[in-house]
């Protein structure tokens, strides 16, 4: 519910009161959406920007070291979308331009797929967060991020 003061101004609206004087109204009225970007307004302000992993748009980007490794990162992605995480893979660009673009868009997990990730089937995870990073097996890593999401976690938890 919100009190508005402009509206009756915007429309001319006016009423005669009990002492014959024209009167222009407060209207009280739902406004959905002005809660809404009020409420998202909110949040960024209050985890600056960086949301929770539950929250955030994109909870994970994985990063191809090279384009030969974008299958298995594909992979990675298709498996945390079954499991219901908003997973994107970046494979366009340096990596160096890719890890800045995460941490610019504030992703709650980066995954990096490389050669030495193909072989021991792990990701070099990086949680910007909490400062976090290393390797961590894959399935570990995607069972951390679900439980975080699940559980509303308001900080990405540790990995493994």
């Amino acid at each position: 519910m919100q009190l508005d003061f402009n509206q009756p101004d915007r429309f001319r609206l006016e009423y005669t009161g009990e002492d014959g004087a024209r009167h222009r109204p407060v209207m009280i009225h739902r406004g959905l959406l002005g809660s809404m970007e009020r409420m998202v307004a909110l949040l960024v302000e209050r985890f600056e920007g960086r949301m929770p992993p539950w929250l955030a748009p994109r909870q994970v980007v994985v990063l191809p070291v090279s384009e030969r490794h974008r299958d298995e990162a594909d992979k990675l992605r298709v498996e945390l979308r079954e499991n219901e995480i908003r997973a994107e893979v970046l494979g366009a660009g340096s990596l160096g331009a890719r890890i800045r673009e995460s941490r610019r868009r504030r992703d709650p997990y980066t995954a990096v797929v490389g050669d030495a990730e193909l072989e021991n089937r792990t990701v070099s995870a990086v949680v910007p967060a909490s400062g976090q990073r290393g390797s961590v097996d894959r399935e570990v890593f995607v069972r951390c991020v679900l439980f975080d999401v699940r559980t509303r976690a308001l900080r990405p938890g540790e990995l493994g």
